[in-house]
């Protein structure tokens, strides 16, 4: 439920008008995968989808978890650089 809240408050961020998530059930196969280890991760998954555009800040942003460049926007949701957490721990 986090994780949800947390996609849908970044893609309000990026100012996205659609946000779609969707619960994928089928698994998938594990022959072409870099590690053996991998394989209990083709199970079910959740994909989430927003019509924002990822920009090159977006980019820089997300390698810096837990340092927020939003800290000084009032318009933006997410200033605190600890909500993506969520997204690093489950995936």
């Amino acid at each position: 439920f986090i994780l949800k809240q947390e996609l849908i408050q970044n893609a309000d961020d990026a100012q996205a008008t659609e946000v779609i998530f969707i619960h994928d059930e089928r698994s998938y196969g594990t022959e072409s995968l870099w590690s053996s280890n991998l394989g209990q991760y083709q199970g079910p998954a959740l994909y989430a989808y927003n019509n924002a555009v990822f920009t090159d800040e977006d980019w820089e942003r997300i390698q810096k978890a837990g340092r927020s460049g939003k800290i000084n926007d009032p318009n933006k949701i997410g200033r605190f650089g600890i909500g993506f957490n969520s997204v690093y721990h489950i995936t």
